[in-house]
């Protein structure tokens, strides 16, 4: 049976593991900012491209709503265009969704449940990735975090839930920005409503609906883009659904990756945890309070959904990072005895020690960096960090060259290859320069495809990076200039005999692609 406390015991609990919440919850934001400052490794491919993004605000972007741009935008409008304030940006957003997250189960339960809710999430080695790379993630899981707070609050019609209507709308619209998968929780909350009796006449309330179609509105500008540009958004997110052939091995290794994939970035024990404490709280779905069905709805069917998608194709091991946050919660409820499921109740002498796996695992997250320069890893195929490295050299060798008489006068700025080539130029030269990348004729296969810009190059002389060992760029280049002229090669070690080549060429005289 569930254990109740009285109110002042509940009051007693309250204060002592709220403040010991606040005391880890400062330490860790302190701790991740120090990491910062000694953190070796440059931005992720993706975060200059977004950071790039960040520098031409629209309403949308190739393969994203906007919000990542325009939170980069504002990363390096004040500070500049830095590593750490990007950085920085992510770990308030991570902190933030942390405190959500024991608010949320601090409401539903007690203070005690919300500092376990909250240190199983932060230690969980997928949770450390998330805090050090600003990425769509971050601001998607705060808004999420902050919406099922928002939401709860007003469905119970607790004080000010006007308020926490239109905070709800708010987090709604700024996570539809972020990404579609916010789009999911409408459709969760609704269920909600209608599986609870106490709360389906909120169906029937005016003013529901329309703060669905208002948080809905926010997306009509990123629509209005996407019409502008043969909605690149939509093509490109269709791409992750396309059919795939029937091969039962490929399916079977896609769930055994997903699931592997899914227990390392939790930590093994939290993942069996909360798929345990989803599983026997299915199994009494009937008899549970509307909290506990709160929070399984908001997990258990996404969830899988998601895992029935290893049936035809791969799976990010991102995509379903939201729906944890509520089994997180259930799992922090039911550790502290303030529900049953219908599992065994010795189960929960495993949560103690997931929490020190986990920790364990989120302190070799940290050391890994410099666990693989220790261990001469670099370079090798046990080098999960290899992308991250050689980025800052291509700005400074691309400076080098920028500052030498030779540099053609007026000289564009293109690159071949993948578009984080691109990118790293743009963010990691000091010049910061505009960036073009040579498009694959009849794709549009980046921001900077949809961008373009080569019809006002015409005319211009220009410097090409091409990215690969031969002396050669492709033929359509050497036939839209009226000379190219091999310059140099770049050469960035990676470790090992892992490196980067680029072959540098000055182009004189745009005439057009051809």
């Amino acid at each position: 049976m569930p254990i109740a406390n009285s109110p002042s015991t509940l009051e007693q609990t309250n204060t002592l593991w709220g403040r010991r919440f606040l005391w880890g919850i400062s330490a860790l934001f302190i701790m991740r900012l120090a990491y910062l400052l000694i953190y070796p490794l440059n931005l992720t491919g993706d975060e200059m491209y977004y950071w790039d993004w960040g520098r031409q605000l629209d309403w949308g972007y190739y393969s994203k709503p906007p919000l990542i741009a325009w939170l980069m935008h504002l990363a390096t409008l004040f500070g500049g265009n830095l590593e750490f304030n990007i950085r920085a940006t992510s770990i308030l957003l991570g902190t933030g969704a942390l405190v959500l997250i024991f608010t949320l189960t601090r409401l539903l339960y007690d203070s005690r449940a919300g500092f376990f809710a909250a240190s199983a999430c932060a230690l969980c080695p997928g949770n450390v990735v998330a805090n050090l790379l600003l990425t769509i993630d971050p601001p998607l899981l705060f808004c999420w975090s902050g919406a099922l707070v928002a939401f709860w609050q007003m469905s119970m019609q607790r004080k000010y839930w006007q308020l926490w209507g239109i905070l709800l709308v708010l987090l709604l619209g700024l996570g539809i920005l972020t990404k579609q998968m916010m789009l999911v929780f409408i459709p969760l909350a609704l269920a909600h409503l209608a599986l609870n009796k106490d709360l389906r006449s909120l169906l029937s309330k005016w003013w529901l609906w329309t703060g669905v179609l208002v948080s809905l509105a926010f997306l009509l500008p990123t629509l209005w883009w996407n019409a502008k540009h043969n909605w690149i958004t939509v093509e490109h997110t269709a791409m992750h659904f396309e059919t795939r052939s029937f091969d039962l091995l490929k399916i079977l290794g896609r769930m055994g990756a997903f699931i592997g994939g899914q227990a390392g970035l939790l930590s093994p024990v939290t993942f069996f945890l909360i798929v345990a404490v989803l599983v026997g709280t299915a199994r009494k779905f009937k008899e549970l309070q509307p909290r506990e069905r709160y929070l399984w709805l908001f997990s258990a069917p996404a969830l899988i959904v998601v895992f029935a998608l290893t049936l035809r194709q791969n799976i990010n091991e991102n995509w379903p990072a939201v729906f944890y946050i509520t089994g997180f919660v259930l799992m922090a409820g039911w550790i502290t005895r303030q529900f049953e499921t219908g599992i065994s109740a010795t189960w929960r002498k495993a949560f103690v020690p997931g929490l020190w796996i986990g920790l364990v695992l989120a302190v070799l997250t940290y050391s890994l960096p410099f666990a693989v320069q220790w261990c001469n890893l670099a370079g090798t195929k046990y080098d999960p960090t290899l992308r991250l490295r050689g980025w800052e050299q291509l700005g400074t060798a691309f400076h080098n060259l920028y500052a030498k008489p030779e540099w053609p006068t007026g000289a564009a700025v293109i690159t071949s290859g993948h578009r984080y080539n691109t990118s790293a130029i743009a963010f990691y030269a000091p010049e910061h320069p505009r960036v073009y990348k040579w498009p694959t004729p009849g794709k549009v296969e980046s921001q900077y495809d949809v961008w373009g810009g080569f019809d006002k190059l015409k005319g211009r002389n220009a410097v090409l990076f091409h990215n690969g060992e031969a002396k050669d760029m492709p033929k359509d280049v050497e036939t839209s200039f009226e000379r190219i002229e091999y310059w140099t090669q770049i050469t960035i070690p990676l470790g090992n005999t892992k490196q980067r080549v680029y072959q540098v060429y000055r182009a004189y005289g745009y005439r057009g692609q051809h």
